[in-house]
């Protein structure tokens, strides 16, 4: 291919920028090594909304990452590189992904990917080397409980089990375990925090309030203690008194990353944007690629009248991550000069997402050669991100409108990222991929379900009988959530269906193929994969069926 990178046509002297993917791709290559990783992500940014995924990209984003430190990212880019790579270029993958954890704390996956880089490329994964003393229990003090020289449980080990009770839901027995640390303890203001925490979750905010002035008493400059009573206030609607002790917080000087967060969400919560401004940009310096503190600090710069701030926050946030169309809607607003608001809550205006909400539900109506035919706009694919961006991912029922969305339509692009997507509802990607199933034909997606990659095939079906799409709709519910769970469940799943089919047309027992939760039961007990061995009735619990008829449907195979 002829380089044409910033020469002039010889024919018609205009001047022609060179966009090919190569081009594009070795320039971001060359800005990574020279250290310029903003401009690197630019480059790519520009490829991927050129041209397809390819893995080349996809490791060059991961070196990108990693160099920022920025490990979940590295990790979605590593599985994406999977996607897109020669089955001998799988070591590769596994070793990025093996430092991507490592770096996140989970040793666990760490190791597993760092043992499946060597098996990729045939080789046998050095055992790790433990020095003796490591192996010892009485070297690994976490795992006993603490105690006093009298036996009693030391304040640590209370807070602890507060802690514990706190996440199983438990708030009684947290209160409880968590009220037995005093005034005296350093623990105190930690416990006091949770207690209040426990009864501002439990709806009792003058209790929280009273707790929190409590704590107050003994530790009136504590951080943890303003912020929690700065919280609770605007929970009780008290604005004037919480924007009093926020202001009190804004005077304090840290240069703690974890205070830094605490005071400047309590000043964003209360309006005072200026304040917020100023703990934000120390916060920015200290972490300049953090998503949240980027957005907040955009938000805090606009609405404190530092609008080319707010810009240049948000122009950082979208070129390190791409995939926050929201944050990119609002710099074209902010480029534009056009009327907008900002939240400190990442979310589209109110009109803006019912005319989103509006677009899925009329989507979600029509015929699926209707859908097709809106998903060949690029505006539905755009629309379709947008909702998965709303909240960060974490507005439940419209994800799972927009994926459902998303598959009808067949923005099968967007399908594509967001069934590979690291940190994505994986109920949502399991509908999606029962949908896939649904539109019964040939086609194949990666998917990243419990931080595994796995390829996950479709196929075209020829179901006889009555309720062809009955059957289809049952096969789709059972292959998409065990096809995936075993190299060989793909192929017993296949098999399996169709001789349940075969069987009951030839029996001639149409009304049976009525209820599809009992027939995707009942191909579950027949493909026989290796956690298949169960009784009937807790099989027909897997698919909520009836019972009755999964043992009629088997009495059939039998």
């Amino acid at each position: 291919m002829r380089n044409t990178r910033n020469t002039q046509d010889r024919d018609d002297g205009i001047m022609r920028l060179d966009f090919s993917d190569e081009f594009l791709l070795d320039s971001a290559e060359k800005r990574y090594e020279s250290g310029d990783f903003m401009g690197a992500l630019t480059m790519l940014n520009k490829r991927a909304g050129m041209y397809r995924p390819s893995a080349d990209a996809s490791a060059l984003y991961a070196d990108i990452y990693e160099a920022l430190s920025l490990w979940i990212p590295c990790a979605d880019a590593w599985f994406r590189f999977l996607d897109t790579c020669n089955e001998a270029d799988f070591g590769e993958g596994y070793e990025g992904l093996s430092v991507a954890f490592a770096n996140m704390g989970d040793g666990l996956r760490a190791e597993l990917y760092y043992r499946r880089s060597f098996e990729a490329s045939g080789e046998t994964p050095p055992l790790p080397e433990y020095d003796e003393e490591e192996r010892a229990p009485e070297h690994h003090p976490q795992l006993r409980l603490v105690h006093s020289d009298d036996g009693t449980v030391t304040d640590p080990e209370l807070l602890h089990r507060g802690v514990m009770f706190v996440k199983t839901g438990e708030l009684d027995k947290a209160r409880e375990v968590l009220s037995e640390i005093g005034p005296e303890s350093k623990d105190f203001p930690s416990a006091c925090g949770l207690i209040a925490m426990c009864k501002l979750l439990a709806g009792d905010t003058a209790g929280a309030a009273e707790e929190c002035e409590r704590m107050l008493e003994y530790h009136p400059d504590n951080i943890h203690a303003l912020t929690t009573y700065c919280a609770v206030l605007g929970a009780q609607e008290r604005k004037e008194e919480a924007k009093a002790v926020a202001k009190k917080l804004a005077a304090i000087d840290s240069d703690s990353m974890e205070d830094l967060y605490r005071i400047a969400t309590a000043l964003c919560e209360t309006g005072l944007d200026e304040e917020a401004f100023e703990k934000l940009t120390k916060l920015k310096d200290l972490q300049p690629y953090n998503d949240d503190i980027l957005w907040f600090h955009a938000v805090a710069a606009f609405r404190s009248g530092r609008k080319e701030e707010a810009i240049s926050s948000l122009e950082t946030l979208t070129t390190v991550y791409p995939r926050k169309v929201i944050a990119k809607l609002y710099l074209e607003h902010l480029r534009g000069d056009k009327e907008t608001s900002l939240s400190y809550f990442y979310r589209l205006e109110d009109d803006a997402y019912k005319e989103l909400s509006s677009l899925l539900l009329m989507a979600d109506g029509l015929t699926p050669e209707m859908a097709e035919r809106l998903g060949e706009s690029n505006d539905m694919a755009n629309f379709i991100r947008l909702a998965f961006d709303q909240l960060q991912g974490n507005d439940q029922k419209l994800i799972q409108l927009a994926g459902k969305i998303a598959v009808k339509c067949r923005c099968d692009d967007v399908v594509r990222e967001l069934l590979l997507d690291f940190e994505g509802n994986e109920f949502v990607k399991l509908s999606m991929m029962k949908d896939l199933v649904e539109r019964n034909e040939d086609n194949s997606f990666g998917v990243v379900i419990c931080n595994f990659y796995r390829e996950f095939y479709t196929h075209k079906m020829e179901f006889d009988g009555r309720r062809p799409d009955q059957f289809m709709k049952a096969f789709a519910e059972v292959y998409s959530r065990y096809s995936i769970t075993a190299d060989d469940n793909e192929r017993k799943l296949l098999y399996a269906a169709e001789d349940v089919n075969y069987t009951l047309v030839d029996a001639d027992a149409d009304d049976l193929f009525a209820e599809k939760e009992a027939l995707a039961a009942v191909i579950y007990r027949e493909a026989r994969l290796a956690d298949g061995e169960h009784g009937i009735e807790t099989i027909a619990g897997l698919f909520n069926a009836n019972v009755h008829t999964v043992k009629e449907i088997l009495n059939f195979l039998i």
